[in-house]
């Protein structure tokens, strides 16, 4: 009886750690990918909605939030009422007369990465303003 017996036995092995390392890795990537924070609209907004089949968007009003989740009752420029989810509305950021706008003028955000996006655009039109740099 020269061999070991203890080779026989099996040794443990602690994945709690490696367990732990993916799941942190899982999360952080849900995290970064999940969906963007809930845009809220309060009634009596004025916005733009899409039509779901021609894909052109026209003026309407928020009435109200459905229990829903991201859903609105909307009343658009024939006062027709319909739900529509956040999807397929716009906030109008800036207009004088809701009325007697065109729809190419309009300035509209869907996200606040927008407005961070034309920030940054700025800043870097008078950088290259700064530095004499004029590019087509």
């Amino acid at each position: 009886n020269n061999f070991n017996k203890d080779i026989f036995i099996p040794k443990t092995v602690d994945c709690t750690t490696e367990m732990k390392k993916i799941r942190d890795n899982k999360a952080k990537w849900y995290n970064r990918n999940a969906g963007k924070e809930e845009i809220e609209f309060l009634p009596g907004s004025k916005v733009l909605l899409q039509d779901k089949f021609t894909k052109k968007w026209s003026k309407g009003i928020i009435v109200e939030k459905t229990i829903f989740p991201r859903s609105y009752i909307v009343k658009d420029d024939k006062g027709k009422l319909m739900r529509r989810n956040t999807h397929f509305i716009k906030k109008v950021i800036e207009y004088n007369d809701f009325d007697s706008f065109d729809e190419e003028n309009v300035k509209t955000i869907r996200e606040n990465k927008d407005v961070d996006k034309i920030e940054d655009n700025k800043e870097k039109e008078e950088k290259v303003i700064n530095n004499f740099k004029f590019t087509i």
